[in-house]
């Protein structure tokens, strides 16, 4: 569906004043952001799922979950549940979800400051592995159904489902599959069974984490779920978004020991280095998953 802003009356209700113009923030996978103008200079961003399209199930109901729907949950979730500044959710409507704009300031201590918030977010506790319901990362489906065992938890419901996704997409051929699964069987060898399950934001990268002008960090984009604390960590090493600041003061809430630097890590990084491949159709970001599954004699 194309974006008319003349279609749009319902938010012009929604917010009590008139719509005046809009720009194009980003278009990507996931759909298009747009900044709309309304009242007296006022702003706000509208997140529009273009390809969602309403389907409906045996027994005739209509699913309306879409990408925007999931989002609005998720942050709604993490502002009702942690410390964590998130975009505010003014309203959804079928494909479009609509947030309150963040005006943005460059802030010199952003390590220091996610450390606390990462920590704090992190002690957020579940009985299992899991969220309430599915979500998304990047536009990929997550099953997130409940789970006791985080080695099962991170096979079955995040490794396996992503490399069969690249292989219907023949990214990867059966032999790397292969090997995928072979390493699922595996795991418990490598990753604890049964770490204390930590509420994860799900998608934490420096292009998620805005610098605001109140002096803070908001955190956009969420996929959460609960999960090993140091999946967030690895995901966060993989693109060098913080400083060292940020692990010394990490550190002291919870502690990454040298097996998770020689081995963990490298197996948590997977999960992302999957979802980037797929998103890019680029097999090049499956160059260090090679290199971990020879090393562990896959």
């Amino acid at each position: 569906m194309k974006f008319n802003l003349n279609n749009m009356g319902w938010l012009a209700t929604d917010l009590g004043q008139n719509l005046n113009g809009y720009q194009l923030m980003s278009d990507s996978h996931t759909g298009a952001v747009y900044l709309i103008d309304y009242g007296h200079g006022q702003k706000v961003v509208c997140k529009h799922d273009y390809k969602f399209q309403p389907t409906k199930n045996k027994e005739g109901n209509v699913n309306t979950s879409s990408l925007v729907s999931s989002e609005a949950h998720s942050l709604l979730y993490l502002k009702k549940n942690t410390i964590l500044a998130v975009p505010h959710v003014i309203s959804t409507h079928s494909s479009y979800l609509i947030l309150n704009h963040i005006e943005q300031k460059k802030l010199n201590k952003r390590s220091e400051l996610a450390a606390y918030d990462i920590s704090n977010l992190h002690s957020q506790s579940h009985s299992n592995f899991g969220f309430e319901q599915n979500n998304y990362i990047a536009g990929i489906s997550q099953n997130n159904e409940w789970n006791s065992s985080w080695v099962d938890f991170y096979a079955t419901q995040r490794l396996a489902p992503i490399a069969k996704h690249l292989q219907n997409k023949q990214i990867i051929g059966k032999r790397f599959l292969d090997r995928i699964h072979l390493l699922c069987e595996k795991l418990d060898d490598y990753i604890p069974n049964k770490p204390k399950p930590s509420l994860l934001h799900g998608d934490l990268w420096a292009g998620n984490i805005l610098s605001s002008s109140e002096e803070k960090l908001v955190y956009i984009d969420p996929a959460p779920y609960y999960g090993h604390f140091e999946m967030e960590i690895a995901f966060l090493l993989m693109f060098q978004t913080f400083n060292q600041d940020f692990y010394s003061i990490y550190n002291s809430f919870f502690r990454l020991d040298n097996d998770f630097y020689n081995t963990r890590v490298s197996l948590y990084q997977m999960y992302p280095q999957m979802v980037h491949a797929y998103l890019y159709d680029d097999a090049s970001y499956l160059h260090p998953i090679h290199k971990t599954l020879e090393k562990l004699g896959f």
